[in-house]
């Protein structure tokens, strides 16, 4: 949410590269045993991580979240906040 906001700064960059790092991360925890059992995956894993590092509009992380993570979140924007308010009220 706090990318989304109208007032934005210079953190936003990083803020959608660890957006992105997490997803991947749980998508990496998921599927630990298939992407395991592939060839050369550290090598690729390591290869994509850098391609999320890279800055600007061009920069895999800004790619993935525009394409993939930000649609997700902006269909799903009322589940989530209704999820939010009652993680918030268990409290």
């Amino acid at each position: 949410m706090a990318v989304e906001s109208s007032v934005t700064h210079d953190d936003t960059e990083w803020l959608i590269y660890w957006i992105v790092y997490a997803s991947f991360g749980f998508v990496e925890y998921v599927g630990y045993a298939f992407f395991n059992s592939l060839p050369f995956y550290w090598l690729g894993k390591c290869l994509f991580l850098i391609w999320l590092m890279a800055p600007g509009d061009k920069g895999g992380s800004n790619i993935l979240y525009q394409r993939v993570i930000r649609p997700f979140v902006l269909k799903h924007h009322p589940v989530i906040d209704k999820h939010l308010r009652d993680g918030k009220n268990d409290f």
